[in-house]
């Protein structure tokens, strides 16, 4: 099923089975898609363009959105949760295609983890497709042996999904490829091995072209593929030590965020065709090209998106232990040029919650982040919306559950995706179960792959 009939499908079947009032109104704003130029990405680093002028923050309480926990949105490797701490599930994205929907993850024990993934025509009911040890098992049998899908791509040539396989220190870039989201093949190719550790960490598609992203032996990489399963490695433009954990199409071609340095400090890469890169210079001149503050602060930037409002980064920033206890800093550009630092607020919440986002995109004008509010234990599914791009941000939403735990061996810049399906945003990610299980007399908690709908 291509895209265009997949989404109608499931356009049609999220009205009924989410119980939503019209999910055909106009979608939002889709990621600017630029054709492949010509020219060299050489001279990409340019005289900036004007900033966009950052409006007044609101005076008025956004309404909040409904999100919903899907029915029989749990899964799990082994089934029932209730009787056991050994089993565990997480989606980390989801896309329009196959059968309506398609969403990717991993899940296992807690010594090892399969790539996993789910299918649904509705939004409503899921269904995990077979795990065939050959195509999304790990060959590494000993504790800590994993394959582990990050991100999913859907394009005219089928779906892609791009991830992690193997143990720390001799991990593995890893590829999947399917014509329907239903019958999968692991992609064997030498650029996705090396002698170190190898992660895509997310893919874009830039016209016709898969562009994924990540990291070869500490240092940024980018892979390109015409069909999903022939794929060439390039290190143009990269510096090490670096890491890519974000690319969105926008700007002069496409744009990737991550990190660089040691200590690590946000940072951004941008190319016309996906094989030559150019990092943009931290704290420019003025009026020159550049991010603004990135190199004031240890952190990295784990989140881009696109549209024709313009660009927005999101970044995690902190001193040490950065998945548990960073803050969020937020950067925008109208051309990917030329990035601004916002001293963005997170208002509403608990005053000991740190935002944790793992997706942001545009409802209209209107900025939106999902994620979670972690308060030093559990972390709860919320939102928030931005009216004064990216500077204030209110919650307009929050459910009682949500991931207490990271995907294994770290592998989590994205923990929460999201798919708008007419004006429906289906989210997926983890939720907290506590099980039967106990150890030391502590009641022992597991997670399983969830699904939340959310409207305004």
């Amino acid at each position: 099923m291509g895209r265009t009939t997949a989404l109608a499908a499931a356009v049609a079947l999220l009205a009924t089975a989410c119980g939503t009032a019209d999910v055909t109104d106009t979608e939002p704003p889709a990621a600017t898609k630029v054709s492949t130029p010509s020219t060299s990405s050489a001279a990409l680093v340019t005289t900036a363009a004007p900033l966009t002028t950052v409006k007044a923050t609101p005076t008025t309480q956004p309404p909040q959105w409904a999100i919903s926990g899907v029915a029989h949105g749990r899964w799990a490797e082994g089934g029932d949760l209730s009787a056991t701490h050994e089993v565990a599930a997480w989606m980390t994205s989801v896309v329009i295609g196959g059968p309506g929907l398609v969403a990717a993850g991993a899940a296992g024990d807690l010594r090892s983890y399969d790539a996993a993934v789910w299918t649904s025509t509705d939004g409503g009911t899921w269904e995990r497709v077979p795990d065939d040890p050959g195509v999304f098992g790990s060959e590494v049998t000993d504790v800590g042996g994993h394959r582990i899908i990050t991100d999913l791509l859907s394009w005219e040539e089928g779906l892609v999904a791009v991830g992690v396989e193997g143990a720390i220190g001799s991990l593995d870039a890893a590829v999947w490829f399917s014509p329907d989201g239903i019958g999968w093949q692991r992609v064997t190719s030498d650029v996705l091995a090396s002698t170190g550790d190898q992660t895509m960490w997310a893919v874009a598609d830039l016209g016709g072209t898969a562009v994924a992203v990540g990291e070869s032996e500490g240092v940024g990489a980018v892979w390109l593929s015409d069909d999903g399963v022939v794929w060439t490695r390039t290190l143009q433009g990269m510096d090490g030590p670096s890491a890519l954990y974000d690319v969105t199409v926008g700007g002069p071609g496409v744009v990737a965020v991550g990190s660089t340095g040691a200590p690590a400090h946000p940072a951004i890469w941008l190319s016309a065709d996906g094989a030559s890169w150019s990092r943009l210079p931290e704290n420019p001149a003025p009026g020159r090209s550049g991010v603004e503050a990135a190199g004031d602060e240890t952190g990295r930037m784990t989140l881009v998106a696109a549209s024709d409002q313009g660009l927005v980064a999101i970044g995690a920033m902190a001193e040490q232990d950065w998945l548990t206890f960073a803050d969020t800093a937020v950067w925008v550009s109208a051309d990917g040029f030329d990035w601004h630092a916002l001293d963005a607020e997170f208002l509403d919440g608990s005053s000991t919650a740190t935002p944790e986002l793992g997706w942001v995109g545009w409802h209209g004008e209107r900025l939106l982040a999902v994620g979670g509010n972690f308060d030093g234990w559990f972390t709860t599914m919320a939102m928030w919306q931005s009216a004064d791009q990216g500077a204030t941000w209110h919650l307009i939403g929050e459910t009682e559950a949500g991931s207490w735990r990271d995907p294994p061996v770290a592998l989590a810049p994205h923990t929460r995706h999201a798919v708008w399906v007419g004006s429906t945003l289906v989210l997926v990610g983890s939720d907290a179960v506590e099980t039967e299980f106990e150890m030391d007399g502590w009641t022992q908690w597991s997670d399983t792959a969830a699904v939340w709908t959310a409207t305004p």
